[in-house]
C-alpha cells in the first residue's frame, strides 16, 4: 500500500495488484466502506487481475486508511478530483474506472469531466442519479443518516439500524463525525449525463432498493448498458455475475 497526496494536502491509501502492465482500472467503494472489504474480500480485484488488469484500488477521504480530517472538504464531487489526482500521479494517457454506490456517483462526476477515462463500471445505483443527482436519498436518507452519527451512545430518538451502523464504524476505528460530513456532503444536484460519452455498464443488483429501476439510468447515458444480478445492496457484487460484468464491462 502506498499514500497519494492530494492538492489540499490529505493522503489516500492506495493499492495496486497485477502486473503493472497496460490500460489502469481505478476502482473507488461506496459510502462507510473501504477498497479491501468491498474489492478485494468480493474477489473482483481477483477477477480483474485474472484478465489481465493492472487495478488500482483508493481508500475515499473520511474513509480506510486515508486521512480523515473534520473540516476537510467532502462529497462525490471532491471524490472525483482526488480520482484525477491518482490519475494524474499514475501518469497514464487512459484509464478504465469502476464504483459502487457512492463511489459509482463520484466516477461518473469524473467520466463526465476527464476524457483520460475510457470505460466505466457503476453499480449500487439506479434511477436515484438521474432524479435525485446521486445516491438516492428517498431510500438513503443521509440526513437522517448525519444525525445518527453525530447522536451520543444511547440515544434513544435514533434508527436502531443507523445507531447499529455508527457501532460499526466505531469498532473499525471510523469516525463517525467525519461519515457525517461525508452524508451531508453528498451530490444532490443534477447530473451532467449528456456530458457522459464513454461506455458505461449499469450493474444492479435485482434486490438492492438503492439501485431501484436501474434501466432509467441506463437509459439517460449515450453509451449505457444494463446488466441485473442477484443480490441486494450488499451481496450483489459478490455474485459470479457481477464479476463477469465488471471485467467485461471494462474490456470493451
Amino acid at each position: 500500500m502506498t499514500h497519494v497526496r492530494v492538492d489540499d494536502g490529505l493522503e489516500l491509501a492506495v493499492r495496486r495488484f497485477g502486473t503493472r502492465a497496460g490500460l489502469p482500472v481505478v476502482l473507488q467503494h461506496g459510502f462507510a466502506g473501504e477498497s479491501v472489504s468491498e474489492w478485494v474480500d468480493s474477489g473482483l480485484v481477483a477477477a480483474l487481475v485474472a484478465d489481465g488488469r493492472d487495478v488500482v484500488t483508493v481508500d475515499a477521504r473520511g474513509h480506510g486508511l486515508s486521512d480523515s480530517p473534520r473540516g476537510a472538504q467532502y462529497g462525490e464531487p471532491r471524490m472525483a478530483q482526488d480520482l484525477a489526482a491518482l490519475i494524474d500521479q499514475l501518469g497514464v494517457d487512459e484509464v478504465d474506472v469502476a464504483g459502487y454506490s457512492m463511489g459509482a456517483v463520484a466516477v461518473l462526476l469524473l467520466a463526465a469531466a476527464d476524457r483520460r477515462v475510457r470505460n466505466v463500471v457503476v453499480g449500487g445505483v439506479g434511477a436515484g442519479v438521474v432524479e435525485c443527482g446521486g445516491v438516492d436519498q428517498r431510500v438513503f436518507k443521509a440526513d437522517e443518516l448525519a444525525r445518527a452519527f453525530r447522536a451520543a451512545d444511547g440515544d434513544h430518538g435514533v434508527d436502531p439500524a443507523r445507531a447499529r451502523l455508527r457501532e460499526i464504524v466505531l469498532a473499525g476505528g471510523g469516525d463517525p463525525l467525519v461519515l457525517a460530513a461525508v452524508a451531508d456532503a453528498m451530490h444532490r444536484d443534477d447530473m451532467e449525463l449528456s456530458k457522459i460519452d464513454q461506455p458505461v455498464t449499469v450493474i444492479a443488483g435485482d434486490g438492492d432498493a438503492l439501485a431501484g429501476r436501474p434501466a432509467l439510468l441506463a437509459d439517460a447515458l449515450r453509451h449505457g448498458r444494463l446488466i441485473v444480478v442477484n443480490g441486494d445492496h450488499t451481496t450483489a457484487r459478490h455474485h459470479p455475475a457481477f464479476a463477469e460484468a465488471l471485467v467485461r464491462g471494462l474490456r470493451s
